[in-house]
């Protein structure tokens, strides 16, 4: 077998589309999609390799409380950081410049689009060819 073809990293970095899809019926929202990277790209390993890092640095005693707010405004700025584009997000009739602040408030205000999204990124079969 050759493994060239299964180089997941290099997959992950060239980003993959992802349809988005209605929170209830799951139909496709015509024209709405997101470019993301993959959780296997060189951004997502080196954010996460960060929070790690910064985690043991800041550990100040062994019951520490979780901010649940911040833990969701991180997790929206990781999203943030692995969307590269997207086509047909709007509030209202405004459409939407896909940038890291629009990208963090579209995360943090619609969670089944979060949920959307983090699925989708952890899915390598998303990012891989057939």
């Amino acid at each position: 077998m050759d493994f060239t073809k299964l180089d997941v990293t290099t997959a992950a970095n060239a980003g993959a589309v992802m349809q988005v899809t209605h929170p209830s019926t799951g139909d496709d929202l015509e024209g709405t999609t997101i470019t993301l990277l993959g959780q296997d790209s060189d951004i997502y390993q080196k954010e996460i390799k960060k929070r790690a890092e910064q985690s043991l640095n800041n550990r100040s005693g062994r019951n520490k409380k979780v901010d649940l707010d911040e833990a969701k405004l991180k997790g929206a700025e990781l999203l943030a950081r692995l969307t590269t584009s997207w086509t047909g997000i709007a509030e209202g009739k405004t459409e939407l410049e896909c940038n890291f602040d629009n990208c963090i408030k579209m995360y943090l205000k619609y969670p089944w689009l979060r949920e959307q999204v983090e699925a989708f990124i952890v899915d390598r079969a998303n990012f891989m060819k057939a």
